[in-house]
């Protein structure tokens, strides 16, 4: 076996929960069709791969899909094996419930909604998404996202901001030295509406909060065609408020300026900043190859791909709300000694793992012990 530390970790977190497992490919077909997931079959048999089973509406990830495991394939002439690859983002049950914006769930039953939003305003219909428990006694799913409490295979997401993923560029003009700004930025596009992932609605109330230190908002370059330059509803900003995800103090028609149009800045603005705010993302290509510390804000339910290969403190910097002022004091020390280095073993770790050529490679050898398990 491979004794590199980052896929003897990736196959730990990964395969190992597999290892102890009977897999039951019929129990996962039901477990498919019950909760109607867009789930593919795929062989991967002498350098080629084959659609065996095909799931709806996933055109663009399942071509991207293939033609990275067909480069795998074509490396590895030994890999024979079937995977399942779920095509939608997260691998959960997307269920979705009727609350009233004071935060109750409700039967009620409500005809019409506009972007989930009922006519008299008291009512959202919203995204209550569920971990699929049956599932991890079943048989095992690649995936782009994973919930935490599912035993799913992180699969690479390609980097959805960058349409040729086969190319790692740069796109920094910005030497970290030269970046003229200290206040830590996050502009997000997507809020994630799904009440069991509103972990980017915390980082805004933090920074609400906390405006004088950080400039976290969310921003979108044309209008609503509902809401004009807002990105989410009153109705929806009150039910997050009463569900205890906004301060009670906190002025919704004041706070929703920080989902707006007029947030929007373009990408060099963001790059002079020495510190960049994420959350995991197939979006973040760019920020990993930037000059910029990132400090990324990890999703409490959600887990990805490279979670596994960026270590904490040492490529990037995982924070928390209670946490980051103090972690950003310790990469400022020093004429900013940690950032700078943290910087460096970050691209040194992007390059190794996550260029595409390399990412071939080891996702390669990742696959031959997942194929022995179904020996």
């Amino acid at each position: 076996m491979d004794s590199d530390i980052i896929l003897q970790k990736y196959i730990r977190n990964n395969l190992n929960y597999w290892k102890e497992k009977s897999w039951d490919e019929k129990k996962l077909i039901e477990i498919i069709k019950k909760y109607n997931l867009r789930i593919a079959k795929l062989e991967i048999k002498n350098g080629n791969v084959k659609i065996l089973d095909k799931c709806k509406k996933t055109k663009i990830k399942l071509n991207k899909t293939i033609d990275f495991l067909k480069d795998v394939s074509k490396e590895y002439l030994n890999l024979d094996t079937i995977i399942f690859i779920n095509t939608s983002d997260t691998l959960n049950y997307e269920n979705t419930n009727i609350y009233n914006i004071n935060g109750d769930k409700t039967t009620k039953k409500i005809k019409k909604f506009v972007w989930g939003v009922a006519e008299d305003n008291n009512y959202i219909n919203i995204v209550d998404s569920e971990p699929i428990e049956e599932y991890n006694s079943s048989y095992p799913v690649f995936c782009f996202e994973r919930d935490r409490r599912m035993h799913g295979i992180l699969f690479p997401t390609f980097g959805a901001d960058n349409k040729d993923f086969k190319n790692s560029i740069n796109i920094d003009k910005f030497n970290f030295d030269d970046k003229e700004i200290e206040i830590p930025i996050f502009r997000g596009k997507n809020i994630c509406c799904d009440i069991n992932y509103l972990d980017k609605i915390d980082l805004i109330n933090y920074s609400y909060l906390n405006n004088q230190d950080t400039n976290f908002k969310f921003c979108s370059k044309g209008k609503h065609p509902i809401w004009d330059k807002f990105m989410v509803s009153k109705p929806h900003l009150k039910f997050f408020q009463n569900i205890n995800k906004i301060d009670p103090s906190i002025n919704i028609d004041d706070f929703i300026n920080y989902f707006s149009s007029d947030n929007f800045e373009d990408l060099d603005y963001l790059l002079n900043h020495k510190y960049i705010i994420t959350v995991g993302s197939a979006k973040n290509r760019k920020w990993y190859l930037s000059n910029s510390c990132i400090l990324e804000y990890k999703f409490k339910n959600k887990e990805y791909f490279h979670e596994d290969i960026f270590e904490d403190m040492k490529d990037i910097i995982y924070f928390n709300l209670d946490n980051l002022k103090d972690r950003l004091k310790q990469l400022k020390k020093n004429n900013y000694e940690l950032s700078k280095k943290i910087i460096k073993n970050r691209k040194i770790k992007f390059n190794k793992y996550l260029d595409y050529h390399n990412l071939v490679n080891w996702y390669g050898k990742f696959l031959l012990e997942y194929q022995k398990l179904k020996v």
